[in-house]
C-alpha cells in the first residue's frame, strides 16, 4: 500500500510512538508461534521502550486447510496466549466475527506469563510482568501483599500489581460488619499497570507507572485526592455507589482519603 517500511521505522525511532503491527495472512500457516518472530523482528527496529502491539485478525478463512473457517476454541486462545507472550499489547481486529463464548477464557490466555506458587507459610507467590486479576473468593475476607494491607479487591478476586508479590489472606471480617463500615477498596483498574495499592490511616495509596491515561474505580467517593503529595482534582464521575477517577499518564503516587 505504498509504505516504505525502512523510512517508517526511522520515523518511529525519532518520535517514539507506539507501533501496532498487522498479523499478515501470509504468515498464518506458520501457526501462533509466528508472534514471537513478529515481536523479535520489530523490537530490533523500533526505539527501545516503545510499546509494541499486534493486530490479530479474527475472520472467516474460506478455502483453506484449517479445521474451522474462523479462529475459535483452543486456536483462538493460543493466538492470544502467544501474542501476549511476545508483544506488549494485543488488539483484535473484529466487528462481529469472534464468537462470544470464546471470550470466557480470553483473560487467562492473555495472562499466560503470570504464575502462582504456594509458599511454606500458606501464602501465594505471584509473579507477573503486568497487572493481573487473581480469581478467588473475596467475600468477608481481606488481603495483604508483601505484608501490607491491600485495597485493590473486587467480587471476582484480587487485583495484583506487576512484579513478584506474596499474597496472604487475613482473618475473615466479622459477619455482622455492614458494607458501609468496610474498608474502602479500588475495585477496578482500567487500561494501566500499577505498582502499589495499600491502605494507610486515611485511606488508600495507589502508585503507578503508565504511558497512557487510565482510570481507577473506587467503591465510594473520596473526600480528598492528592497526586504526588499535592491536592488534585482529577476528572471523576459516579456510577451508582462507585466513583471512577481518571488519571494522567506518567509515574505518580495517588492518595485517596475517605
Amino acid at each position: 500500500i505504498g509504505i516504505n517500511t525502512d523510512e517508517f521505522m526511522k520515523l518511529q525511532k525519532e518520535l517514539g510512538f507506539d507501533l501496532q503491527v498487522e498479523d499478515p495472512y501470509s504468515l498464518w500457516s506458520s501457526g501462533p508461534s509466528r508472534y514471537q518472530i513478529i515481536g523479535d523482528t520489530y523490537r530490533r527496529a523500533i526505539k527501545p521502550g516503545s510499546r509494541l502491539t499486534v493486530d490479530i485478525n479474527i475472520v472467516d478463512r474460506p478455502q483453506n486447510p484449517y479445521p474451522t473457517s474462523r479462529q475459535t476454541g483452543l486456536e483462538f486462545l493460543e493466538l492470544l496466549y502467544q501474542a501476549s507472550n511476545s508483544l506488549d499489547q494485543v488488539c483484535l481486529y473484529s466487528e462481529t466475527t469472534p464468537y462470544i463464548f470464546d471470550f470466557k477464557f480470553a483473560g487467562a490466555a492473555l495472562a499466560g506469563l503470570a504464575t502462582a506458587e504456594p509458599t511454606v507459610a500458606g501464602s501465594l507467590k505471584i509473579s507477573s510482568p503486568y497487572s493481573v486479576l487473581y480469581r478467588t473468593d473475596t467475600q468477608n475476607k481481606s488481603f495483604s501483599i508483601n505484608g501490607a494491607s491491600w485495597a485493590c479487591v473486587n467480587n471476582e478476586g484480587v487485583l495484583m500489581p506487576s512484579g513478584v508479590s506474596i499474597l496472604s489472606t487475613l482473618p475473615a471480617a466479622p459477619v455482622l460488619t455492614l458494607p458501609k463500615e468496610a474498608s474502602p477498596r479500588i475495585t477496578a483498574v482500567g487500561g494501566g499497570t500499577f505498582r502499589e495499592c495499600t491502605r494507610n490511616s486515611n485511606g488508600i495509596r495507589f502508585r503507578y507507572d503508565e504511558k497512557r491515561a487510565f482510570y481507577v474505580t473506587l467503591d465510594r467517593s473520596a473526600k480528598e485526592i492528592k497526586i504526588d503529595e499535592k491536592a488534585a482534582f482529577p476528572l471523576t464521575h459516579q456510577e451508582g455507589d462507585l466513583e471512577v477517577v481518571y488519571l494522567s499518564a506518567g509515574s505518580h503516587t495517588v492518595d485517596f482519603s475517605f
